[in-house]
């Protein structure tokens, strides 16, 4: 009797084991098909999230836009039109950081100027700010802030797109490496003038207050042009 039950309970053992197990394979494939389904809504919502957000990027450059067009007769406006070159500047960081957070390739204008070897409106809009700001050390530093980050972008950018344009994304982000070197060789001589200008008039307000960002500006810029310049090479 005692054999017979042993047996018994070592049956229904197995029975229990084996619903366990099916039951668990059934969980598996639930998880599977909920993951699944998350899978496509999270990317119905990316894609959503993107329209949107492009969207209100395109409003933005409108007005951007429609400003530049009300400064262009008043060349004389320097802070406004720094303003207005920063904002740009925030504007392209913004849709770059946007397409790489979407899974996208680069934008199309961008694209086709990098591939083309043409000029991008990120060099254009930076090279105007080497040539207009020459007092406004904190403009022009926030401005190279902003040029630096696009630079990176488009160099995160450069591996959503075809392998066979890598060279191209290259030698423009070795151009852009070069302006930035440019810039801070450039910042590094305004802030000298500003200093010196202050010691000499004892100014209330001495340029030091903003030195701790100069500096970190300094350092992340050298870390971009490490990390782009190795992984760049061949």
């Amino acid at each position: 009797a005692t054999v017979s039950e042993g047996a018994v309970a070592a049956v229904a053992a197995e029975e229990a084991v084996a619903e366990a197990v099916e039951a668990l394979a059934e969980a598996a494939e639930a998880e599977e098909a909920a993951a699944s389904v998350l899978a496509v809504a999270a990317a119905a919502a990316r894609t959503e999230a993107f329209s949107i957000t492009i969207g209100k990027l395109e409003i933005a450059e409108r007005m951007l836009r429609r400003a530049e067009t009300l400064l262009l007769p008043n060349r004389r406006s320097v802070w406004w039109t720094g303003k207005l070159n920063e904002l740009k500047l925030q504007h392209t960081r913004s849709i770059l950081y946007i397409h790489i957070l979407a899974g996208r390739p680069a934008p199309p204008i961008l694209r086709n100027a990098i591939i083309q070897n043409w000029n991008t409106s990120i060099e254009d809009t930076m090279t105007h700010v080497f040539h207009l700001l020459r007092l406004d050390s904190i403009r022009f530093a926030r401005c190279l802030h902003l040029y630096a980050e696009c630079v990176f972008a488009i160099w995160v950018l450069k591996y959503s797109d075809e392998k066979k344009y890598y060279s191209k994304y290259n030698e423009a982000i070795q151009n852009m490496l070069n302006q930035i070197a440019g810039s801070q060789v450039r910042l590094n001589e305004m802030v000298s003038t500003k200093r010196a200008g202050e010691e000499k008039h004892a100014s209330p307000r001495p340029h030091n207050l903003t030195t701790g960002y100069f500096e970190e500006l300094e350092q992340l810029c050298n870390r971009i042009k490490a990390a782009v310049s190795i992984s760049s090479r061949p």
